[in-house]
């Protein structure tokens, strides 16, 4: 579980085109969109950024668990829902 000072933003969502994350410190390691059966979409190290921009565009509908890892292997998960 994270703490408040790594408080992410997550938005919007529901999302049809793209999704906006951003973090309050830049001690994250990976970002992780996976669908409800775990296939991986999305997989990116974020080097330190303090946001990233996903384009989901291309993903079906449905609902995805968006995983946010620290440096202390510490994870937020969130659900975003995509939709057409």
């Amino acid at each position: 579980e994270l703490n408040q000072d790594e408080a992410v933003s997550i938005y919007p969502n529901p999302v049809a085109d793209f999704v906006f994350i951003s973090f309050n410190n830049t001690h994250y390691n990976l970002i992780l969109l996976t669908d409800m059966f775990g296939e991986i979409f999305y997989k990116e190290n974020t080097n330190g950024n303090s946001s990233v921009n996903l384009n989901i565009a291309s993903y079906p509908s449905g609902i995805y668990f968006l995983k946010i890892i620290n440096q202390k292997n510490n994870k937020s998960i969130s659900n975003i829902i995509v939709k057409l």
